[in-house]
Order: structure tokens, then sequence, then C-alpha cells
């Protein structure tokens, strides 16, 4: 890999590139910039989950036999707020218990734990809680890569799962929306 001091020195003193220097030139140039968004990235990511403020936005939602459908990621949410949390799945197309084509689960935290794993260079979280709401008893397990892209397995009292597959988002830069609960 060429330093950076050459590469100056390309651009100052020889202005003409051959095509294959060109290339090079430009792939630096994209693999330093992917760099910097990837440590924008994790360091965002790191301060949702320090502060426990921060919306998984699922983009798929998947059965415990791993059939997955594409949903409406404003409807279909983990919401965490310190010590509290909503469960929601919801559709465009019909209404449900919560007006929204699905259900809304709106409880209290407990039992949060947390632990970080490093492996190749890559950072992930994993995050396990219960919620405790006015329709049951719920345990979560959230897996969290270091750029956002983050995974919640839902199970209750009866058999059975639903994983919510999407990106961990602010709660300030959210755009769900929090249908009925009961």
């Amino acid at each position: 890999m060429q330093s950076k001091a050459f590469t100056q020195y390309q651009l100052t003193e020889n202005p003409v590139l051959t095509p294959k220097e060109q290339r090079q030139l430009a792939r630096q140039k994209r693999l330093a910039e992917q760099h910097e968004i990837d440590l924008l990235l994790k360091a965002q990511t790191q301060n949702l989950i320090d502060r426990q403020r921060f919306v998984l936005e699922a983009d798929y939602l998947q059965g415990h036999q791993g059939q997955r459908i594409s949903v409406n990621s404003g409807l279909n949410f983990v919401w965490i707020d310190s010590t509290k949390a909503i469960l929601q799945v919801g559709n465009t197309t019909s209404l449900g218990y919560n007006g929204v084509g699905g259900i809304t689960v709106e409880g209290s935290i407990s039992r949060y734990e947390l632990a970080t794993k490093e492996n190749k260079g890559m950072t992930s979280y994993h995050i396990q809680f219960s919620v405790n709401g006015t329709l049951g008893y719920y345990s979560v397990y959230l897996w969290i890569r270091e750029n956002g892209q983050a995974e919640a397995r839902i199970t209750g009292i009866q058999a059975g799962s639903l994983t919510y597959i999407g990106e961990i988002v602010p709660l300030e830069k959210s755009k769900v929306f929090k249908a009925h609960s009961y």
C-alpha cells in the first residue's frame, strides 16, 4: 500500500497518472472514506448502547421456523429507553389489537445484561433483558454489530419466537409509530 506522502507527491509533482494509478488512487480514497464512516458508526452504536436509549427498526420479521418477511420499519420495532421497553408488530393492510394490524407490548425492563465481544477486529454487543407488560412476560435477546445492524429475538411464555432484523437508531431520530397498548 502506498504512503500518504507518496500519494501527495503523485498529485502535486506528477499530475499525469496512468489509468491504473488513477484507479489505485480512487480505491485508496474510497477505502479511507469508508474507514472514517465505519469509525463514526462504531462510536454512535457504542453511545446508543451505553445510554440504553435506542430503537431497533425492523426491516424483516422472522418466525421460529426461519420464514422471513419484509415489514414496515415504522410499525415493527423494539424500543428501549433505559427502564422501559416497547415491542410492536404491525402492518398497513389490516387492523389488530393495537390498531395497526398487530400487537403492542409496553412494559418495564428487568434483568438487563450487556456483553461485548471482539472477533477479528469487529465488536458486537449481546444484550439480554426481560419485559414485564400487561400482555405478558417476554425475554429479549439483542445482537448488535458495531455498524448498527441488529437482531432481536423475542420469546414469551408460549412456544415459539419472533426475530426482528434491522438497525438501531437513536430515539430522537426514530420514525416509528407507537400504536395502542394494553
